[in-house]
């Protein structure tokens, strides 16, 4: 649920959530301050091997696609598509491929918040509805939702903290390079980014570099 701060935030283990860790801990005491962060820990991280349901994920989403993203981008090395000592072949990579990983990653979160579960008469929690169903209406299933609503002035007070733009930290290519890329795409005939045609976009895209 968005614009809400919830209870807990589990991450796996590592440095580049520290961030995360200190704007979570303030929501939490700014918008929960009954909450005691004893009784109701904030934030919790585990070992990425301990935190299953985030690693059983990559599993869900291999088999939903039936491809493996690792090998689908190494296979541009293998075939000679891409040449990391050429900056043009670098450039085009990171304009591109994470547009069609993040598209491919979307796809998959919508189709799993909204998939219906079978139904498991024995099962604790819910089934025969979709994620988004009993997330949208626990009551429905003796559940409560605990988000608190976030004011909007103290999450941009957060974002302050951070130095750079939303913008800045999801582009990875110069603004020059953007620009020229989205013509050459355009030029091309703006092909979807799938997984499959990730490649052959990008060599039809890269002779307009040399």
């Amino acid at each position: 649920t968005s614009g809400v701060v919830f209870v807990q935030a589990t991450v796996d283990g590592g440095s580049e959530t520290g961030e995360l860790y200190a704007a979570h801990i303030a929501l939490r005491q700014h918008c929960m301050p009954n909450v005691s962060l004893e009784d109701a820990p904030p934030f919790v991280a585990l070992k990425s091997t301990d935190n299953i349901p985030i690693e059983s994920s990559w599993h869900l989403f291999t088999n939903y696609v039936g491809l493996d993203i690792k090998q689908i981008i190494l296979l541009g090395k293998t075939l000679r598509y891409f040449n990391p000592g050429l900056q043009h072949h670098i450039d085009l990579f990171n304009w591109l491929w994470p547009r069609i990983v993040q598209r491919s990653l979307d796809k998959f979160v919508d189709y799993w918040n909204n998939h219906k579960i079978r139904t498991q008469c024995n099962k604790l929690l819910p089934s025969g509805f979709s994620p988004n169903y009993v997330c949208d209406f626990p009551d429905k299933f003796g559940l409560t939702h605990f988000g608190v609503p976030a004011p909007q002035h103290f999450v941009d007070a957060l974002r302050e903290n951070i130095p750079r733009s939303r913008a800045e930290c999801y582009r990875w290519v110069s603004d020059e390079f953007e620009g020229q890329a989205w013509a050459v795409y355009e030029h091309i005939g703006r092909p979807e980014f799938l997984l499959t045609e990730g490649w052959t976009i990008f060599c039809k895209m890269l002779p307009h570099f040399d």
